[in-house]
This record gives C-alpha cells, sequence and structure tokens, in this order.
C-alpha cells in the first residue's frame, strides 16, 4: 500500500508538470524572465492568431512598450481591456503607453475608469492629478492631490503640489501654509523655496523670502532659480551690490538672457548714480560695467528700448556725448512700435477712399514720422497731392522721393510715377 501511494503521488507530479508545461502563456512568460524576449514576441503573435487572451494580449503590448513601439503597445493593450475590462493593471499600463505618447486626454480616460473602480488607487492618483494639472482642470487636481496627501501626510511634493493647485487657484494662505509643511517635510528641496519665496514675494513679504532663499543658497551656491530670486527681490529693494552680486552669479549658472542683464547694467549704473561711491575711478568703473551688461542685453534682445536708455544715461555720465545721443535717439525710435506707422498708413488709405485728402495726408505723414524708411508712403502722398493739390509741384517732389527710395518692388506703382513725373514736370513748366 505504500509502494502504490509512492506511485499515485509520483504520476499526480507528472500529471502537474505536464499541465504547467503544456500551458503555452507559462511557457512565454518563463520566456520573458530569462530575456529570451524576440522568441517570446514570436510565440504570442502566433498564440493569438488561434486565441482571444486578454493577458497574451497585454504580455505583447507590455513587450511593445518596453520597446518603446508605443503605437504597437496600444493595439495590444487597447485588446486586454477589452477582453478584461475589469483588470485594472491592464488599464494602468495603457493609461501609461498614451503618457509616453503625450496624449494625457487618453490616459487620463484610463486613470478615471481606474479610480471610479478603486478610488484610493495610488498610481491612478498620482497620475491623474498631474494631468489634471497640465490640463488646466486645477480643482479636479487639488482634490486629487487633498486625497494623495490624507494618504501620504508625510509626503513633501504632494504637499507642494496642493499648494500649486492653491496657487493656481488664488488660495494663497492655503498655498502658504501648504508650502510651509511641504518645506518641513523636506527642507532640501529647492523648487519648495523658491514656489514659496515667490509667493511671499507676491504677498509684499520679500524679507521672508529672502529668509527661505538664503537657505536655500546654502544647499545650493550655483542653482540658478534661488541666486536670480534673490538678486530680483534684492534688485527691488534697491540693494544694487547684492543685486549686482547675484545677477553675475545667475549668469554663471546659465541664465544669459537679455532679461538678466539688462538688469545687471541697470544695477550698476543706479549704483554708480546713487551718491554712495565716493571715488570717481570706481563710479567709471562701474558705469563701464553698465555699459558691458546692457550691450550685452542688445545683443539678445535689439529692440528693449529700455536697455538703449541707459546706455545713453551711462555715456552720458561719462561725458562721452556723441555716444549718449546715439543710444538716446535709438531708444526713442526703439520706443515707437512698428504697426504705430502702419495704423496710421491704413488709416491714410481709408481716409483717401473716403475722399477726405487733408486727413489722408495727415495720416501718410504721421505715418512717415514714425518710419520714414517706408518709401510707399511718398508714393501714397504724391498720389493724394496728385488728386487734390493745385501745386503740382508737391506731387512731383514726392514721386521724385519714392522713386529715389524704392527697389523697385512694385513695378505697377514705380512705372506710374515715372509717367507721372514726366507730365508733371511738364505741367510746372507752363505753370511758370
Amino acid at each position: 500500500m505504500k509502494f502504490l501511494g509512492m506511485i499515485i503521488f509520483s504520476l499526480s507530479a507528472i500529471c502537474s508538470f505536464a499541465q504547467i508545461s503544456s500551458d503555452p502563456l507559462a511557457e512565454i512568460k518563463n520566456l520573458i524572465s530569462t530575456g529570451d524576449v524576440e522568441t517570446a514576441k514570436v510565440e504570442l503573435h502566433n498564440y493569438l492568431m488561434n486565441n482571444e487572451s486578454a493577458e497574451a494580449n497585454f504580455l505583447l503590448g507590455k513587450i511593445y512598450l518596453n520597446e518603446f513601439d508605443f503605437k504597437s503597445a496600444e493595439t495590444y493593450l487597447i485588446n486586454s481591456t477589452v477582453l478584461d475590462s475589469a483588470n485594472i493593471n491592464y488599464r494602468l499600463t495603457l493609461g501609461y503607453n498614451y503618457l509616453q505618447q503625450s496624449n494625457d486626454p487618453k490616459a487620463l480616460e484610463q486613470y478615471e475608469i481606474v479610480l471610479r473602480e478603486d478610488s484610493s488607487n495610488f498610481s491612478a492618483l498620482t497620475n491623474a492629478g498631474k494631468i489634471y494639472l497640465d490640463l488646466g482642470q486645477t480643482q479636479k487636481a487639488q482634490i486629487i492631490y487633498q486625497t494623495l496627501v490624507e494618504q501620504k501626510p508625510g509626503n513633501s511634493y504632494f504637499r507642494k503640489m496642493l499648494a500649486i493647485c492653491d496657487l493656481r487657484l488664488g488660495l494663497f494662505d492655503s498655498a502658504r501654509v501648504n508650502l510651509l509643511e511641504a518645506h518641513k517635510l523636506n527642507e532640501n528641496d529647492l523648487s519648495i523655496i523658491t514656489t514659496l519665496s515667490n509667493l511671499l514675494v507676491k504677498l509684499k513679504l520679500p524679507d521672508s523670502a529672502l529668509v527661505f532663499l538664503e537657505k536655500g543658497i546654502q544647499i545650493s551656491r550655483g542653482d540658478l532659480r534661488i541666486n536670480r530670486a534673490i538678486a530680483d527681490i534684492n534688485f527691488n529693494q534697491k540693494n544694487y551690490v547684492s543685486s549686482i552680486k547675484y545677477y553675475l552669479n545667475t549668469t554663471l549658472a546659465g541664465d544669459t538672457s537679455a532679461t538678466i542683464y539688462q538688469k545687471l547694467g541697470l544695477s550698476y549704473y543706479f549704483l554708480s548714480t546713487s551718491g554712495n561711491l565716493k571715488s570717481d575711478e570706481v563710479i567709471n568703473l562701474k558705469l563701464n560695467s553698465a555699459i558691458d551688461a546692457l550691450k550685452a542685453s542688445i545683443e539678445k534682445d535689439e529692440d528693449n528700448a529700455l536697455s538703449y536708455l541707459y546706455l545713453g544715461l551711462s555715456y552720458k555720465e561719462l561725458d562721452s556725448l556723441e555716444k549718449a545721443i546715439e543710444f538716446l535717439e535709438l531708444s526713442q525710435k526703439k520706443a515707437i512700435p512698428d504697426y504705430i506707422s502702419d495704423i496710421y498708413t491704413h488709416l491714410g488709405i481709408s481716409y483717401e477712399l473716403l475722399v477726405d485728402y487733408p486727413n489722408s495726408i495727415s495720416s501718410y505723414q504721421n505715418a512717415l514720422k514714425y518710419n520714414d524708411e517706408k518709401s510707399n508712403l511718398y508714393f501714397y502722398l504724391g498720389s493724394v497731392y496728385d488728386k487734390w493739390y493745385k501745386d503740382k509741384s508737391v506731387p512731383l517732389m514726392y514721386y521724385q522721393i519714392y522713386l529715389t527710395k524704392t527697389n523697385n518692388q512694385n513695378p505697377i506703382m514705380t512705372n506710374y510715377a515715372q509717367e507721372r513725373i514726366e507730365q508733371l514736370k511738364e505741367a510746372v513748366h507752363f505753370m511758370k
């Protein structure tokens, strides 16, 4: 009987092994676990030719996902959710695949389905919260992050994200509370420090903001955000020695934008003219530093009138009056938007069509005042004076100026002007 029992047990084990080895999906999983993914992929395709299987679709979808073939992965992951709509893992993986394709709305659909079944699902909550925020659905994001804060009260990231929701909703007091709590939980998170300091500045508490920023600079002296924030606060408080130091640090950290160089240049200029520097040599040195910084700003943004203005003023302080005039005139020119001339041009055309020639002429002349490089304006003035003015020497003059300034970009206008010049010359001759 004992021997018979051993035989029965052995047969049972063999049958069990045979069942495992005869399960194609088990064999395919084994191929995947041992790294033979290409064979597993072939086997899964073969298997799916004859079988409807949510698991097989999921396994094949995950293989394609891991190979960054997101489109192929999408096909099989969708199939897996159709065949087994209750499987949360399938939906989470499909949502992740959509995220890799930057298809946030489709990803969100999957996470929302999961949350309807399991409102506390951590993966669905974290991903849905970020997507809601990215899509501008801030109130929904706020609910998500409030849930996550309750789930994990010691997590500084979720506190910070809840505070960001508060900020976007204009709930500044709540944002401040959450940011302070987030900072307590993780004092080394520089993004919390910069967000908190920006809020404190907004609440007109710049000194409190500096306290946190000084902590940030101790953590990372080269951090761009921290240096720029400290520089901006000192600039606004007219502490130009400090603003110069931190704007220089900001450029060394990688922000070489026109704005930073402009503020650096302004800091040097205001410091040099503050009356706090006693030596002419030091004052001139600071003014030359202002000029260098403002020129660097102009190289990045050649249309900023303020940079030209203070460049001119810096040269004026150095008694380089010709240079001062040059840049002050450029500042005046840059301060006037290009479209002002266009506005007056269209006004002139409109008045001309209404046969209101005096206002048409006035508009064209104003357009020239704001941009005298538009040669067509001389043609328009010539045309209006030609129709309306008795003294034909005036339209003759404008047609001639037009021809000297035009690049012959409009042959019809050029030919017309040439013809009228000949005719008007004759008319003017006989008027004498």
